[in-house]
């Protein structure tokens, strides 16, 4: 209601504030497609800007939120996602912002990865690196991992998906790295991690050690759940065919 106001007030910088605050607490509670008729909302006033970096800075602020919505609304190979995630790439090179950068990056693995375009996937698998190996952000290092784990996986290169997984677990907190599943696909990386190691062992042949990750798995996905402050998706479906 405030964001309606100042639109109709024509305070454009408050009314963007409130329509991401509002856009943060509907993806939060699992309302997707109220978040991006927020989104929709807060995008026509930021086309009426000026160009700029105001208006770059803010369109990037949204685009990130939204191509997550999107992918939990249509599939992670939405083409809408797939649009959303070029644009903010672009922006995200323009201004410099490397967690930016790093997420679109990821959501472009995500879509290409997931309808088979293994080659495409691979190559934006190996850029997604290149941004960790600059910055060597916690966040980046859970979800490269976890990136390559499924990417891996889906490619039969079982021993290297297990490793690749190995380093994901090792580095993931649930206090740190259990909010970020409306980021990243909709799903948990810890959870998604446990779901592709136990599918990896059964398939290298250690059913007893593919049985105990997956008991893992459903005992992370219920901690994420019991959480008082988390709402979003733990999820153990990856984005392999592992879960």
């Amino acid at each position: 209601m405030l964001a309606h106001h100042y639109s109709e007030a024509d305070l454009v910088d408050r009314a963007l504030d409130y329509w991401r605050k509002a856009a943060e607490h509907a993806s939060a509670n699992l309302a997707h497609a109220e978040a991006i008729g927020h989104i929709g909302r807060a995008m026509g006033l930021i086309s009426a800007m000026p160009d700029g970096l105001a208006r770059d800075e803010w369109e990037l602020a949204f685009l990130t939120l939204v191509g997550p919505a999107h992918m939990a609304v249509e599939g992670w190979e939405s083409p809408t996602a797939h649009a959303t995630y070029d644009r903010a790439r672009l922006l995200a090179d323009r201004l410099g912002r490397m967690g930016d950068i790093f997420r679109s990056l990821w959501g472009l693995w995500l879509g290409a990865h997931s309808t088979g375009r293994h080659v495409q996937a691979r190559r934006l698998l190996d850029e997604i690196y290149e941004v960790l190996e600059k910055t060597g952000e916690p966040e980046y290092v859970v979800q490269a991992h976890h990136a390559a784990g499924s990417q891996m996986h889906a490619e039969g290169n079982l021993r290297r998906a297990k490793h690749c997984i190995d380093q994901c677990l090792s580095a993931y907190r649930i206090d740190t790295h259990g909010n970020l599943a409306m980021t990243y696909g909709a799903h948990d990386p810890g959870c998604c991690s446990l779901g592709m190691a136990a599918s990896t062992l059964r398939m290298l042949g250690y059913p007893d050690q593919a049985k105990e990750a997956s008991l893992k798995a459903l005992s992370l996905g219920r901690q994420l759940a019991s959480r008082p402050e988390s709402r979003t998706r733990a999820g153990t479906g990856s984005p392999c065919a592992s879960c």
